[in-house]
Parts: C-alpha cells; sequence; structure tokens
C-alpha cells in the first residue's frame, strides 16, 4: 500500500511534466488553433480570448528577442579608468562654475548692501539732531 503512494505520485507528476512539455514545444501559434479548434465556444468568448492570444504572442516574441540578444562584456578596466578621468574632469569644471557664481552672487550682495548703507547713512547724517 504505501509502495502505491510515491508511484502514484511520480506518474502524475511525470503526467504533468509531458504536458507542459507539450505546450512548450507546441509554440504559440499551434496552441491558438488548438484551442480553436478543440472547444466550439460562443462567438462571444472566441472574441475576448482573440485580443489575448494575441497579446500573449507578442509578450512571448518579446521575450525571445530579448534571450535572443548577445550578452555585452563588462568595460575594461582601462576604459573604466578613462571614463571615471573624463568625470573628475568634470566635476573640477562645475566646482569652478559654481565658484564663480557664487563669488558673482556675493559681489552683487555686497554691492547691494553698500548702496543699502548709503541710503541709511545719508539721512541720518544730514537729518536734524535732537536734544
Amino acid at each position: 500500500m504505501a509502495s502505491k503512494i510515491p508511484r502514484g505520485l511520480a506518474v502524475a507528476a511525470g503526467a504533468c511534466l509531458a504536458m507542459g512539455l507539450g505546450f512548450v514545444c507546441a509554440g504559440p501559434s499551434s496552441r491558438r488553433r488548438r484551442t480553436t479548434q478543440t472547444t466550439t465556444p460562443s462567438s462571444d468568448s472566441i472574441l475576448t480570448l482573440e485580443p489575448l492570444l494575441d497579446r500573449l504572442d507578442r509578450i512571448e516574441a518579446r521575450l525571445s528577442s530579448i534571450e535572443a540578444r548577445p550578452i555585452q562584456a563588462p568595460p575594461s578596466a582601462a576604459e573604466l579608468e578613462s571614463r571615471m578621468q573624463r568625470q573628475a574632469k568634470e566635476i573640477e569644471m562645475l566646482q569652478a562654475q559654481m565658484s564663480e557664481a557664487r563669488q558673482k552672487e556675493a559681489d552683487g550682495d555686497v554691492a547691494r548692501l553698500a548702496a543699502l548703507f548709503a541710503e541709511v547713512k545719508h539721512p541720518l547724517l544730514t537729518g536734524p539732531v535732537v536734544h
């Protein structure tokens, strides 16, 4: 009795595996034909299944094209070094531009403050003296 259970499970697993391989080997186009031939659904259900099957075909085609692409090799150490040097130069240029912009802003602030002080200083010096 106990030996029949594992044997039954093995047969069931084999049957499932065979069916799965049959679906994979058949491909998307035969899957659609078989679905429409073996079943006799109403015209409404065919209309609702057709877009889904078309979408499934497109997804499978995209996956196949992705799998067929060659794998790109990682960049060499020399390429990485040159990239790092280029980026370091760009960083230095950006830092110089930031320093220049900050200096211009500071010069503008100083000029505005000097003008404000001049405006405040003039009425204080020329105004009446209160005793």
